[in-house]
């Protein structure tokens, strides 16, 4: 593999942490929302129609590279089935935000955006905890276990709709995603693995 495929995952992120701070920081220069953790990032980037299309475009350079990636690194098929689901919830929820279609939010968006981001997340809950048990790296498995312990959290205070955690749910969402591009960036270290033992 070469140099830029192995770090598909650590692009996207800084492709995806250069989206948070131009929807934030355009939003905060506007004083709009100033400081606030307790709305998601895509609400962020619905505030502006322009930032919402510039998302979109940001979104689909991510969706290519990892597709890219995904088919290009061994896997079981069943992972790359549930990274296909990952990837379509993340079109989905690039493609619905708050206000892209309008200049206003709509409920119709906000629903599908809603429902995309959930399939994402307990689609992703699904992949760590099959990576745990099928994994023979031990830096891939812990990663996912961290996940699992992390997702396990997430899930269960946002159906309770836990005060503290919807106070700063823009960091608990983000840490999510931070944990979805590292479970991309360990497929190596399963693959390192077990070219290793193939070689022995």
């Amino acid at each position: 593999m070469n140099k830029i495929f192995k770090h598909i995952p650590v692009i996207c992120g800084i492709i995806f942490l250069l989206m948070i701070i131009i929807s934030v920081g355009s939003a905060w220069a506007s004083g709009v929302h100033l400081y606030d953790l307790g709305i998601s990032f895509s609400a962020y980037v619905g505030l502006s129609r322009t930032i919402s299309a510039i998302y979109f475009c940001a979104a689909v350079v991510m969706i290519i590279m990892l597709a890219y990636y995904v088919a290009k690194t061994k896997m079981p098929l069943i992972k790359r089935i549930i990274y296909a689901v990952i990837l379509t919830d993340l079109f989905g929820t690039a493609f619905f935000p708050y206000n892209f279609f309008s200049e206003a939010p709509t409920a119709r968006s906000i629903n599908w955006h809603n429902n995309f981001a959930i399939c994402m997340m307990l689609a992703s809950t699904v992949l760590f905890i099959i990576t745990a048990f099928t994994s023979k790296s031990k830096t891939q498995r812990a990663v996912s276990i961290i996940s699992i312990i992390y997702s396990a959290a997430f899930i269960v205070m946002y159906f309770l709709r836990f005060g503290l955690m919807f106070r700063t749910f823009f960091i608990w969402e983000n840490l999510f995603i931070v944990l979805l591009l590292l479970a991309f960036q360990t497929e190596q270290n399963e693959n390192a693995t077990i070219e290793s033992e193939t070689e022995v």
